[in-house]
């Protein structure tokens, strides 16, 4: 009887070391600190290459009566999200196109200079998660300052009359206003009763 008693007690002796050396065992097991990085750093300032025309304008755009503004925005490698035209902070025209027109009525302004502006939004390119799915994006803009003036134009000054090679020569001040389409030269009778044309020059730089 003592004999089975002393097997039993070293049988749940060793059972209980097998227990301890198992826990151990496990917590050796769960201690893992692991090392390097196991995510692709992604730098946050990238080149972004536009292209934004309008109408062929330079930086100062001077407009009279109604004018039709043909637009067109460019951002290689990217995708094209919307696009704003704006005309002294409001919005003239938007859409979702890279391209598109809008007819501009500049007698609803007055004279005067304004700000206009054309801008475009699109993918970053990063190459992130949020650029993939669309969350992420860049916007692009070009301003433009824009001289609204529908003043009536003035008759130019003459300033020299005189033989030339058998012709008569005259020089006139040049047209300084903007919308500039021709000069007509008309001859006027002394006593005025009647005018009669004489020629139309293009060239606004021409001065006789």
């Amino acid at each position: 009887m003592q004999r089975h008693q002393l097997l039993s007690y070293l049988a749940v002796k060793q059972l209980i070391r097998l227990f301890y050396g198992i826990t151990l065992f496990l917590s050796f097991a769960c201690d893992y600190n692991p090392s390097g990085s196991h995510y692709e750093e992604i730098s946050p300032s990238t080149e972004v290459t536009a292209e934004i025309t309008l109408n062929q304008y330079q930086d100062t755009i001077r407009v009279r009566g109604n004018v039709m503004l043909n637009f067109q925005v460019s951002l290689p490698g990217r995708i094209v999200h919307g696009y704003q035209l704006k005309f002294n902070n409001t919005i003239l025209s938007q859409g979702s196109a890279f391209s598109g027109s809008h007819f501009f009525e500049t007698k609803s302004y007055r004279d005067g200079f304004y700000t206009m502006q054309l801008s475009a939004i699109g993918n970053s390119g990063t190459g992130s998660l949020a650029d993939k799915h669309g969350a992420e994006s860049i916007e692009v803009y070009r301003t433009w300052v824009v001289q609204v003036d529908n003043t009536l134009p003035q008759p130019v000054n003459i300033t020299s009359i005189k033989p030339e090679n058998g012709q008569l020569r005259i020089e006139w001040q040049k047209y300084k206003g903007t919308g500039f389409e021709r000069y007509l030269i008309i001859r006027q009778s002394g006593n005025g009763f009647y005018s009669e044309y004489s020629g139309t020059i293009t060239d606004p730089d021409k001065t006789f």
